[in-house]
């Protein structure tokens, strides 16, 4: 029977370095957990009305990334978690459910606007929509009303300066103050400074061995096959530069190869992962 309440060996791993952490998640068998299943997105009312449905149905067997996401987070056990980038709520939905018996306040953050291609027509609202079909799901009713964890959305553009929207920034400010998070998730805007701009803007919320996850590395250095990708390289440089240049408030970091969407090369989503200094 899949275990729905996260594994011990991962949850002994919390002070483990971030690649012996990213190692055991390798280990686990997909028997044993519901975390990144079907069942998972049926629960939180996110298996369909999506571009990535592929992801959220097993239609793509080697598709591990919301897998390893929630593991991730169930090793971690963080109390106060951040998402840059909603999306479609499934990161969203899955740091939620994975993090239920230890989270006691989440903020996930997006334009509401989804556009994959400069030609494709936006596709508007995607974010509230999600987070709501989420918190009105019967596993939010049983699992998130009644307790202390109550997750916010802020409609908000990261990139913009802060006088653009300087109400919506002092209340994100207030909900989120300087040295609070333990997991920060960015997985924003990508191409040129925006996913260095994002760290630089939010790296001082994070608290002493608070750990930041960047999405898609994509990167030659890693394999020549990511550079189907528009952001090739832009976030890769953007990782590797902060973490240069603030080397002394780092105590551990992490590039992993492993989670992706599907079974291809190009479909690898590599994470760059650091650790705040104590």
């Amino acid at each position: 029977m899949k275990n729905q309440d996260g594994l011990d060996a991962l949850e002994r791993n919390a002070t483990q370095t971030l690649s012996d952490i990213c190692r055991d998640i390798e280990a686990v068998n997909d028997s044993e957990t519901v975390i990144g299943s079907p069942e998972m997105f049926r629960s939180l009312d996110l298996h369909q009305g999506h571009p990535w449905t592929s992801l959220t149905d097993g239609s793509i067997p080697d598709a591990n990334y919301y897998r390893c996401l929630g593991l991730f987070v169930r090793a971690l056990r963080p109390t106060r978690a951040f998402e840059i980038g909603t999306g479609f709520g499934l990161g969203f939905g899955t740091i939620l459910y994975s993090g239920r018996d230890s989270l006691r306040r989440f903020t996930t953050v997006d334009i509401d606007r989804y556009q994959e291609n400069p030609t494709d027509e936006p596709i508007i609202g995607n974010a509230t929509r999600s987070y709501w079909a989420i918190l009105e799901s019967p596993w939010a009713a049983e699992n998130i009303f009644g307790t202390f964890l109550f997750p916010s959305l802020f409609v908000l553009d990261t990139q913009a300066p802060k006088q653009d929207s300087s109400w919506e920034w002092e209340a994100l400010e207030r909900r989120v103050p300087d040295a609070s998070l333990d997991f920060l998730f960015i997985d924003g805007a990508h191409q040129g400074d925006a996913a260095r701009n994002d760290l630089e803007t939010f790296w001082p919320k994070v608290a002493p061995g608070g750990v930041v996850l960047v999405d898609d590395l994509h990167s030659v250095d890693l394999a020549p096959e990511h550079r189907v990708h528009p952001w090739c390289d832009e976030v890769w440089r953007g990782f590797h530069g902060f973490v240069s240049d603030h080397a002394s408030e780092i105590q551990d970091f992490h590039v992993w190869g492993y989670p992706r969407v599907g079974p291809s090369v190009a479909d690898q989503r590599p994470w760059g992962l650091m650790r705040k200094s104590s």
